[in-house]
């Protein structure tokens, strides 16, 4: 089962993952273009906030703690 939680650092992780996949040119372009297609409508850090007040209960932010980054 899924918690809020892992849902919201999961959309965060993909996020990182597909904007790692446009930097690097190794990568063929059919794939950094489709990267580029699907961030294009990816919620931004302020829309998953307010989808996380919204509905506490399918996603919530986590708690950051000051010894480092739990994205």
């Amino acid at each position: 089962m899924t918690i809020p939680t892992e849902r919201y650092n999961s959309l965060k992780r993909t996020e990182k993952f597909l904007t790692s996949m446009l930097k690097n040119e190794w990568i063929p372009k059919g794939m950094r273009d489709e990267a580029y297609a699907c961030l294009r409508h990816f919620p931004w850090d302020i829309h998953l906030e307010d989808l996380a007040e919204a509905s506490p209960n399918i996603l919530e932010k986590p708690v950051k703690y000051s010894d480092g980054d739990n994205t």
